[in-house]
């Protein structure tokens, strides 16, 4: 697995450090520079250092048991956060294994939040992780940025914003020139052993 992870990270950004809340410096992947996207104001977030049981039950119904075959190990990445200020956060998914990465990266996912946990899945594409939450919102949740290879040129990454449409977020729509703010919310610097708990 740490061929993909190597792959990935170094396609897309550049390592630096920043300071999390506890004090302590953490190496980062910082997201790619793209002429005509200023992404200078965005703040970075570490992904979540602690396992989730109750996301991993989550992602194993989204997958089927395939993704616990013991011979093409997952590992998961995530945050949570609240994507629709209802007070349950969502969890950003980053899921990792031979199986299901390829080329055009790995499954990304976006679990909604509720009293009862992780539930429907709103958002499912390949993508090479990370996320920029940003302050402005679409039918009440907030739109999310993220860098991806262009369509029309595989060699090179734009980025693109996706808006909620009531039930989903959808394909993308690529950005050429925006000053882009808010929250990044790394997929790709910590990763997690998926296990069946049943």
């Amino acid at each position: 697995m740490k061929w993909v992870k190597y792959v990935l990270a170094s396609a897309m950004a550049t390592p630096f450090f920043i300071t999390t809340k506890s004090g302590i410096s953490q190496e980062i992947q910082a997201l790619p520079q793209v002429p005509g996207i200023d992404i200078s104001r965005v703040e970075y977030v570490p992904a979540e250092k602690n396992r989730s049981p109750q996301l991993e039950q989550a992602i194993i119904r989204h997958f089927g048991e395939e993704v616990l075959d013991p011979e093409y190990p997952t590992e998961y990445s995530y945050n949570i956060v609240d994507l629709n200020d209802d007070g349950y956060p969502e969890a950003l998914v980053y899921v990792q294994t031979l199986r299901l990465c390829g080329t055009a990266g790995c499954p990304t996912l976006i679990f909604q939040g509720s009293a009862q946990g992780y539930r429907q899945l709103r958002y499912d594409l390949t993508t090479y992780g990370g996320f920029i939450v940003t302050p402005q919102k679409t039918n009440g949740w907030k739109d999310i940025v993220s860098a991806y290879r262009c369509p029309d040129n595989f060699s090179q990454t734009c980025y693109s914003i996706k808006r909620f449409n009531g039930r989903e977020y959808p394909f993308a729509q690529v950005i050429l020139r925006s000053t882009i703010t808010g929250k990044v919310y790394l997929l790709l610097d910590r990763f997690h052993q998926l296990h069946n708990l049943n």
